[in-house]
């Protein structure tokens, strides 16, 4: 797929109680005529071009009274509609329907106009938790998030049953209220100062928090992601992400352990020459002439006999000693990376997501 960014806007609705019996209450053609009228009104579904279901093939959209009585037939599947190219829709919706839960993911490319587009996503929720009322289905955890959107991310890197980095959140109360840690959840963001660029608006059975930007500008949406999370993580229970440690550091993921000098191993797989280096408990002082030579390689990206070298890692005893180094290693081309708990770690200066 190509460098576009693309907004998602993902939903998941809980059946109360997470009872599988009520299955075939909340299941029917009624359920996914509410899922489907407000983007009929939105004007997608008229430009739908394409419609999968489960794991048959794609297929062309067939005329609109075909595709009414299809969709009557839909339970416990997966399906979804799209316009466009299958690998680079102008927009996709996919509804999932499961006995606990039914999701839903919008999701709109940056050849879409982006003028009133979060206004007109916003009601498409509003409108979706209405038809739901008085329904086993119940909103829950929603969000919408700008894909290829790069964007500062506090360090170390932390992942949630909330998504983080979204620009919108659209939360079911019930459901947080339904749930003792989930309660907790929903008053600590209910109730915590707003900054400036943050905005909290309660609807029916939702709870929306939304971080002001122009969708139609990468660096106003990096903005409004960056500040989206660093509000809203403390609110809610996180965990560390793969591949960091609580330092904010980078897990050194070496793939192969083979022989190259001058490097103490090099990660065939992956290009990676390691060097130990001593550093002077005293002084902070190292081998100067073994830092050049790493420089020379690093610079070249090949060792002495040839070899390509992606890039050259230096293994310091302590985490002090790599960040003292690190900005130096910086300017020179070089990593530099520490022991811990079996593994090595990397000082990450310029950590993003995307």
């Amino acid at each position: 797929m190509s460098d576009r960014q693309e907004l998602l806007l993902a939903n998941t609705w809980a059946v109360r109680g997470d009872r599988r019996d009520l299955f075939g209450r909340w299941a029917t053609d009624s359920t996914v005529a509410t899922f489907l009228d407000p983007l009929r009104e939105a004007g997608w579904m008229a430009r739908a071009t394409h419609y999968w279901v489960d794991d048959t093939p794609v297929t062309s959209i067939p005329p609109a009274p075909e595709l009414d009585e299809l969709v009557r037939t839909w339970r416990d599947q997966t399906a979804a509609f799209f316009a466009g190219s299958e690998k680079e829709p102008s927009w996709k919706f996919w509804l999932s329907m499961r006995t606990t839960e039914a999701m839903t993911e919008l999701t709109i490319s940056d050849q879409e106009p982006r003028g009133r587009l979060f206004d007109l996503l916003t009601r498409v929720v509003a409108a979706w938790t209405k038809g739901l009322e008085g329904t086993p289905l119940q909103a829950s955890i929603g969000a919408l998030t700008p894909w290829g959107a790069r964007y500062a991310r506090p360090v170390p890197h932390r992942e949630s049953q909330w998504p983080l980095g979204a620009i919108a959140y659209y939360l079911g109360r019930s459901w947080h209220e339904a749930d003792p840690t989930r309660a907790a959840v929903l008053h600590a963001i209910e109730h915590a100062p707003l900054p400036p660029g943050v905005t909290r608006t309660a609807e029916r059975d939702l709870l929306l928090v939304s971080f002001d930007c122009d969708l139609a500008d990468p660096q106003s949406i990096a903005a409004a992601r960056a500040l989206g999370e660093r509000w809203f993580a403390p609110l809610v229970p996180t965990r560390l992400a793969p591949g960091w440690n609580e330092r904010g550091d980078r897990l050194a993921e070496i793939a192969d352990r083979d022989e190259l000098a001058p490097f103490t191993f090099f990660d065939t797989r992956n290009g990676i020459g390691y060097k130990a280096l001593v550093v002077d408990a005293d002084t902070g002082g190292i081998d100067e002439a073994l830092w050049e030579a790493l420089v020379d390689i690093a610079k070249a990206h090949q060792a002495p006999d040839g070899t390509t070298v992606k890039a050259v890692r230096v293994i310091v005893p302590t985490r002090e000693d790599a960040v003292g180094l690190t900005p130096r290693a910086r300017t020179d081309g070089l990593d530099v990376a520490y022991p811990e708990e079996r593994s090595f770690y990397w000082v990450d200066l310029t950590a993003s997501s995307s």
